[in-house]
């Protein structure tokens, strides 16, 4: 029996150290960059939402 190591890949995710991910690729942990972008997006939104998809619809499409 072999024991997995730890991925290359795995400081550019959010994930436990003492987690073993287990994924058949459907979903999964979000790599930390696109989460960064996500929550400036996130904090953004919060500062004006019912303006904001009126504000950023032209930029977003």
């Amino acid at each position: 029996m072999t024991v997995a190591t730890q991925p290359t890949s795995r400081p550019d995710y959010h994930l436990r150290a003492d987690w073993r991910l287990l994924n058949n690729g459907s979903f999964g942990a979000c790599p930390k960059p696109v989460f960064d972008v996500y929550q400036q997006w996130q904090v953004e939104f919060e500062q004006h939402p019912g303006g904001y998809m009126s504000r950023q619809r032209d930029e977003l499409t």
